[in-house]
């Protein structure tokens, strides 16, 4: 599916505009972060232009969503979002994972959920945490 495909069905536009209200955003205020007019985010919204692909990661950093679930290549806005929806981890085991300053320790957990999960993940083309 090309990216034309989702403009016509409107898929794309729509996470657009979805991305941008659940900040609270106005459309004045996504077009002044990313340094462009109102007008262009309008445009967006309403499929009449394709963002550039460097407007497309500024809006993924600033909106804190990935870039597949911006381009309606994923249902879920990040990681954390399909660990806890898809994998059933709880919010108290992510946090502890997100508290681990040590690497080693970090990267052993990390390997134990790849090699428990990791072929879902690989059908899915997903990767979980790094």
């Amino acid at each position: 599916i090309t990216m034309a495909t989702y403009y016509r069905d409107k898929r794309l536009p729509n996470r657009f505009l979805k991305c941008r209200l659940d900040k609270n955003l106005t459309q004045e205020q996504l077009a002044y972060y990313l340094g462009l007019k109102r007008r262009a985010i309008l445009n967006y919204e309403k499929a009449n232009t394709y963002p550039k692909m460097e407007t497309l990661i500024e809006m993924h950093r600033y909106l804190d969503v990935s870039l597949d679930y911006l381009l309606v290549l994923d249902p879920y806005k990040n990681h954390i979002e399909y660990t806890k929806n898809v994998l059933g981890l709880t919010e108290y085991f992510l946090q502890l994972l997100e508290s681990i300053q040590n690497e080693k320790i970090y990267r052993k957990i990390n390997d134990y959920i790849h090699s428990q999960y990791g072929e879902q993940l690989w059908k899915e083309k997903l990767c979980l945490i790094v």
